[in-house]
């Protein structure tokens, strides 16, 4: 993931991610990529192999379409906005 903060293309443990931050081919599942889903999704959130897969084939979307698309795959769990 690259935050458009520095120079590497890839996630360090301390970088500041955002939804708008950028997965791409050099992307790991890091404490800190953890920690920014958790604050998005809930301290329930959870990695899964599938889950996985989908960050390694959809490289080039950002960590908030990573946010929406577990809220989708998880929709039995999350609350009905009227």
């Amino acid at each position: 993931m690259h935050n458009g903060t520095g120079s590497k293309n890839r996630l360090a443990h301390s970088s500041l991610l955002s939804c708008a931050t950028v997965i791409t081919e050099r992307y790991k599942n890091t404490q800190n990529a953890r920690r920014f889903l958790k604050s998005q999704l809930g301290e329930a959130f959870k990695f899964d192999r599938p889950f996985m897969a989908w960050f390694k084939a959809n490289r080039g979307k950002t960590l908030g379409d990573a946010a929406s698309e577990y809220r989708r795959r998880t929709s039995d769990q999350w609350p009905e906005v009227r």
